[in-house]
């Protein structure tokens, strides 16, 4: 399932969350209107300072607005609490993903709780944003015993219910969706995984390095109620490397000094020996020559 849906396909709502994304979101609101004419369409507009909220003043979806921005996950709550279909997807208002790939996220979601459009393309973060991520995704994998290829894509699409039930848990940070993931992971649910090509964002990123720390406070707290186990080896893992560490560098210098007494006392014995091996062959020498 590609592009526009057909009008017995079912309904569902789709939910942009936006904060000052007055250059994109007219141009996303319209294009997802074009491809889906029969969805329940909510922005929620989180308290934004700029010309966004004159953007969607003349369109025809349903805004609800926050007196002042209150995050990301707490546009998303809002949202999902306002729905009244019981299918569910989000997409960003940075226009960096494709409103036709909604249709294939639909397309995906039977037998699965959640389809999550996995990014391919589009900008080059930079290098300590790219570690960052990927310490951050082995973490959560490790936690979740599981794949986890695209951890907080914004494109995703999933039953109301199989996240109102983990709603109070979530933040209301950029942290929703990384958190809602890890919740259906550790609950034993499925989500499926659709390759998706993505744009260069209009605009510039609000996620920072605290962002992902604060995501991955949640993520150790989740897997701590659902997987405490789990934590506790990496903890104890984590705990026994640094310990090993330490030893290491505390003894380092000492043994480079038995290195160093072991190469003097092989080459003294080494040296003793050539010496012996040449007073041996001057005798065997002088006795030959007085034969």
């Amino acid at each position: 399932m590609t592009g526009r849906l057909s009008s017995s396909e079912p309904s569902f709502t789709i939910i942009i969350p936006v904060f000052n994304e007055e250059r994109s979101v007219r141009l996303v609101v319209d294009q997802v209107c074009s491809y889906y004419p029969q969805a329940e369409l909510i922005v929620v507009d989180d308290g934004s300072t700029d010309a966004t909220a004159s953007m969607l003043e003349d369109t025809s979806v349903r805004v609800l607005r926050h007196e002042y921005n209150r995050g990301y996950g707490a546009a998303l709550k809002t949202g999902i609490a306002a729905a009244m279909r019981e299918v569910i997807v989000t997409i960003d208002a940075d226009g960096e993903h494709m409103p036709e790939d909604i249709g294939i996220l639909i397309g995906a979601l039977p037998g699965v709780d959640m389809a999550v459009g996995s990014r391919r393309g589009g900008g080059f973060p930079g290098m300590i944003k790219v570690l960052g991520r990927m310490v951050f995704v082995w973490i959560s994998c490790f936690l979740a015993s599981a794949r986890i290829p695209d951890i907080n894509s914004g494109l995703r699409a999933f039953r109301k219910k199989s996240v109102m039930k983990y709603l109070h848990m979530f933040p209301d940070s950029f942290s929703f969706h990384t958190t809602s993931t890890m919740a259906i992971l550790f609950s034993g649910g499925c989500i499926k995984y659709i390759p998706v090509n993505i744009c260069p964002r209009i605009g510039v990123s609000k996620v920072r390095l605290r962002d992902g720390l604060i995501s991955l406070r949640y993520v150790i707290m989740l897997a701590a109620k659902f997987r405490p186990f789990r934590v506790w080896t990496g903890i104890w893992g984590v705990l026994i490397v640094i310990l090993c560490g330490i030893l290491i560098v505390v003894s380092l210098p000492n043994m480079i000094k038995v290195l160093v007494m072991i190469g003097l006392i092989s080459t003294g014995v080494i040296s003793e020996r050539l010496s012996q091996d040449k007073k041996m062959t001057e005798k065997i020498l002088k006795v030959n020559k007085f034969v």
